[in-house]
């Protein structure tokens, strides 16, 4: 497999650079956040490289504040991003062991998480408990008609 996959990885990315620029966004936040501590673990299963990447500007950002959130409000050390591709939808699940919480107030950041995935047309859950916190998306794989990826 390339420098810093899995051989599962790999067979899920094959050769699609689409898919392999996902991985690669996924792999540059890790080394971003390896010297604080801090683990990214992902895991991308379906047919990756039918993400658009028109919506890989706004994932990024996603994940992005997703793991600031884990790291910022619950200590976690250990961040697993999920990408699940099915027929017409994927979800892109985050999940870190911090302390979570089950009062959860709507800041800057996740208010900026939810508009991002619902300018791709997608929807947003959240959980918090004493396992850590969690972020559901459910993202359509084809951007609305009208929309803007920006």
């Amino acid at each position: 497999p390339p420098a810093g996959q899995t051989d599962a990885e790999s067979r899920q990315t094959g050769a699609d650079p689409a898919a392999q620029s996902l991985a690669a966004m996924l792999d540059e936040l890790g080394r971003d956040l390896d010297p604080g501590g801090v683990r990214l673990e992902k895991d991308l299963r379906g047919e990756i490289g039918r993400i658009p990447a028109a919506h890989y500007r706004q994932l990024r950002q996603i994940c992005r504040e997703a793991v600031t959130n884990a790291i910022k409000h619950g200590g976690a050390d250990i961040i697993n991003i999920f990408f699940l591709v099915g027929e017409s939808s994927y979800d892109l699940i985050i999940l870190d062991n911090g302390a979570g919480s089950n009062d959860i107030s709507i800041g800057f950041g996740l208010r900026n998480m939810r508009q991002r995935i619902e300018s791709l047309g997608g929807s947003l859950r959240i959980q918090g408990d004493s396992s850590g916190f969690g972020v559901y998306a459910a993202i359509p794989l084809q951007l609305p008609t009208g929309s803007d990826d920006s």
